[in-house]
């Protein structure tokens, strides 16, 4: 039934409908470590519930594979001055209410909060 709605997601894993991207369509190092979908069948709570816990064990579980996996060396290294950009650097980012920009104003001050402004979905009525 999950799959008959488009259910997807821990909803859609605790009704019965084993899919996940990350096995079906791997990407990153997703080819190379070995984890659990976990599905379970009645789409309640509890199991919506236990879907998550499962999800968060099978990901220290990949986090352990991937460091294990690690090239020996250094993991930190110097790397010099950079060169100063002429405009200040920010950092732009996509919320569940809209858009983040962050500005970088000086060394001293830090950032700061630009724009946030919440986008509302157009559908063509009004």
């Amino acid at each position: 039934m999950a799959r008959d709605l488009g259910v997807v997601g821990i909803a859609g894993r605790a009704s019965g409908f084993d899919h996940d991207l990350r096995r079906d369509f791997p990407h990153a190092a997703y080819d190379r470590v070995k984890f659990r979908v976990p599905v379970y069948q009645k789409g309640d709570v509890e199991h919506r519930m236990q879907v998550r816990i499962d999800e968060v064990r099978e990901s220290l579980s990949i986090i352990q594979q991937l460091v294990a996996d690690l090239p020996g060396g250094a993991v930190r290294v110097e790397i010099g001055e950079l060169p100063r950009r002429p405009h200040r650097p920010r950092l732009r980012g996509r919320l569940a209410r809209g858009d983040l920009s962050l500005i970088r104003t000086a060394p001293a001050i830090g950032w700061r909060v630009a724009r946030s402004r919440t986008r509302r979905c157009k559908t063509g009525r009004r």
